[in-house]
């Protein structure tokens, strides 16, 4: 993939090498989920429903997803690799949008990426339950009226958008009926309510109690409106999967044998050889399973071992080592 404009620019497009279109055939559901089967680690509930909406939009089908799952289990990342075989994807900071008419991001600033002569693309609304907890300025829940700003979108109605050009503004209509949509966030404060309230029930004789964890159960669209989903958005969405959090020995698979594997990034990065001991896997696994960072924890600690490794080398000998031994 080529560097990437940021998607809050307005000059933001998908990129895509012609070959990656061959790497899946997009009228074969099952062909997709293969291919990103072979990308991703597990979460063959997530993988499945993704290349189901990449079939049915490629097909003029439109969904509208909802995803909950916690940080790091990969919730983002399956998207950039549907983004490799279906270019045209965008992914939209949710936690950084203001209702129109306020300063910054609007809901629909995203449009400018669109080409209104071929509106087609599929977005990604990361971190969307930030969007949806209620926020108030006085009385008013600004919360509930930047989601209802969404309905517009999810409609598929007609979005009037003003473009700058060196010319001047033009005024363009989007139809929004031909994107696809994903909603996706970690819902955590709901996911550890829930946690909380089923372990203090407790069970059996005496109201024993039980040790439940986050995402113990899995979330439902009610429990996403209690976290402030509104009903009118809630009763348009397709479909809730539920990303579930990785064991430790997943991690420990995901960090050394996996095509998304932290150190084969590096090691492309930087064109050496990564070796990791057994001893330091477990070390490196384990932090990474006890943080609320996910994966991404992994991927922090060997990119600071690395960067030690390749700073003392040239410290000692002015160039970059072939192999680092971790």
């Amino acid at each position: 993939m080529e560097k990437q404009i940021p998607f809050y620019s307005r000059s933001y497009t998908t990129v895509c090498h012609p070959a990656d279109a061959v790497k899946a055939d997009l009228s074969d559901p099952t062909a997709i989920a293969r291919y990103l089967k072979s990308r991703c680690y597990g979460q063959d509930e997530y993988v499945e429903a993704a290349a189901m909406l990449v079939y049915n939009h490629n097909r003029g089908i439109t969904t509208r997803l909802a995803v909950a799952g916690p940080t790091g289990c990969g919730k983002s990342y399956l998207w950039e690799c549907v983004r490799d075989i279906y270019p045209r994807v965008i992914f939209v900071n949710s936690a950084s949008l203001t209702s129109s008419g306020f300063k910054g991001e609007s809901v629909y600033s995203f449009l400018h990426g669109v080409n209104p002569a071929d509106p087609d693309a599929i977005v990604i609304f990361d971190e969307f339950d930030k969007l949806c907890m209620p926020k108030f300025s006085m009385t008013e829940n600004i919360s509930e009226n930047l989601q209802t700003e969404f309905l517009m979108l999810v409609c598929g109605k007609q979005v009037p958008i003003q473009k700058k050009t060196e010319a001047g503004t033009l005024d363009l209509t989007i139809d929004t009926s031909h994107l696809s949509f994903v909603f996706a966030g970690s819902w955590g404060k709901s996911a550890k309510a829930i946690a909380t309230e089923e372990s203090s029930n407790g069970f059996g004789f005496g109201k024993q109690t039980k040790a439940c964890k986050a995402y113990d159960r899995e979330l439902t669209l009610e429990d996403l409106q209690a976290h402030g989903l509104i009903q009118e958005l809630a009763g348009r969405i397709n479909r809730l999967v539920n990303v579930r959090p990785l064991s430790l020995e997943e991690y420990k698979s995901l960090i050394k044998d996996s095509e998304a594997s932290p150190i084969r990034r590096l090691e492309e990065q930087y064109g050496i050889r990564l070796s990791v001991s057994d001893a330091m896997l477990d070390e490196i696994a384990t932090k990474a399973y006890s943080s609320s960072l996910g994966i991404r924890n992994a991927t922090v600690q060997l990119e600071r071992m690395v960067n030690d490794a390749v700073f003392k080398s040239f410290s000692q000998d002015h160039t970059c080592p072939e192999e680092i031994a971790l």
